[in-house]
C-alpha cells in the first residue's frame, strides 16, 4: 500500500486524531490555512514526495506576502508530517 496524498491524509487518520481534539477557533485557524495555501500546493502528491526544497519555495513565495502566515501554516503542516511519521507513511 503507498502512502496516502496530502488530501487523503488530511481528511482521513490526522482528521480524527490530531483536528477534532483542537478547539473550534483553531479548527477555523487550520481549515483556512489548508484550503488556502496547504492544499492548492501539496494536497495531491503523496505525503512522502513532498521535498523539503519543494516546502520551502512554497514557504519563501508565502512570506513575501503574509510572513505571520506564512509561520502559522508552516507550523501545521509540521503537526500534520510529525504525524504522518508516527504513522510510518514517510522517513523524518
Amino acid at each position: 500500500m503507498h502512502p496516502p496524498t496530502l488530501n487523503e491524509f488530511v481528511d482521513g487518520t490526522w482528521r480524527h486524531v490530531c483536528y477534532n481534539p483542537c478547539k473550534e477557533s483553531t479548527r477555523i485557524r487550520i481549515d483556512s490555512a489548508l484550503r488556502t495555501q496547504l492544499l492548492p500546493e501539496f494536497g495531491t502528491k503523496r505525503i512522502d514526495h513532498i521535498e523539503p526544497v519543494a516546502v520551502l519555495n512554497w514557504f519563501e513565495r508565502y512570506s513575501l506576502t503574509a510572513p505571520g502566515g506564512a509561520n502559522r501554516t508552516l507550523d501545521i503542516l509540521k503537526q500534520i508530517f510529525n504525524y504522518a511519521i508516527e504513522c510510518g507513511f514517510c522517513p523524518k
